[in-house]
Parts: C-alpha cells; structure tokens; sequence
C-alpha cells in the first residue's frame, strides 16, 4: 500500500519510482494500493488499486487492516504519518531512511530501511517479506507495539500540553 497526502506529494514521496518497481517485478507477487489523485493513475501498470483521494478514517480503518506492508520509498520526508498509521495496523513498513522515517522505524524490528529510495533494495526487502511470512507478521507486531507504545495520541496529547505548559510556565 502507498500513500500520498497532497496532490504535489506523489513524486516527492517516490510515486514513480514506486510504479516503476511494481512494473518491472513487484506486480508478479503483490497487488498495489496506492491513495493518491488519479491524475497519477498508470494504466500499463497491471494489479494496482488505485484508490483516489480518501478520508483519512476510511484509510485507517478500512484500508489499512487489510494491508501486509507498507511501501513507502520517499525521497523526502519529515515525519511520516502513514508509516505509524500502519503500523497501528500491524502493517510494517519497507521505506527509504529519508528525513524523520528512520525515527519510525526500527531496522530488521519493526520494518526495513533502505538509503536509496530508487534502489532494489527495496524491492529485495519486500520479496524477502514475501517469502517469509513468518518475519512479516512478527515485523507488523512489534512495529504495532512500537506504534502504541511511542505514538498513540493520548501519550502524544499529554507530552503537547507539557510543552505547552512549559513554555507558558517559562514566560
């Protein structure tokens, strides 16, 4: 599954080169959800879903639980949200180490990182988790423990109004 969360975002957030490996391998083994507008939408690329822009409630909730992995090969990014909200869904992520990604992700734990987001590494990684379920869903599990434990939005909340609160406290 990939995500994009604005319409300038799909080649920032490695839209084509996500296409690109789906065309030349990936398409034999996996079926590509892609949520991005449909002006992005390649015909010539067999087994892919594309979703067009949805709420964010029906990604996390409909969506997303019935993914197994997120691929996410952003060339750049600060924080990425979809990798958490896949995570929250027991879905690993296989992403570039771009901007804040790496601080999501634990490597060979919770997910794989790779440097080169236009690389085969990425593509190694997602065929590795193909063939070993086993290290899929053991990935999914820690990355949602991982997510619960360092994201969920009431421990997120309560650290916001203590920065808050310092602040206001120091002024």
């Amino acid at each position: 599954m990939w995500r994009e969360a604005r319409r300038t975002d799909f080649v920032r957030k490695g839209g084509h080169n996500l296409l690109e490996f789906h065309r030349r391998s990936l398409h034999k083994r996996f079926t590509l959800h892609i949520i991005a507008p449909r002006e992005h939408q390649q015909r010539d690329v067999s087994d892919v879903v594309w979703h067009g822009p949805l709420k964010n409630k029906t990604i996390v909730e409909e969506i997303l639980p019935q993914m197994d992995v997120l691929f996410f090969p952003s060339l750049k990014d600060c924080s990425s949200i979809p990798v958490v909200e896949a995570a929250m869904a027991s879905a690993p992520a296989v992403a570039s180490s771009s901007g804040g990604i790496p601080s999501l992700i634990e490597h060979g734990k919770t997910g794989y990182l790779v440097k080169d987001p236009a690389s085969d590494e990425l593509i190694e990684r997602l065929m590795f988790l193909a063939d070993h379920p086993e290290t899929l869903h053991t990935l999914g599990l820690q990355a949602r423990e991982k997510a619960i434990r360092e994201f969920n939005p009431t421990l997120l909340y309560r650290k916001m109004l203590d920065v808050v609160g310092t602040v206001i406290h120091h002024h």
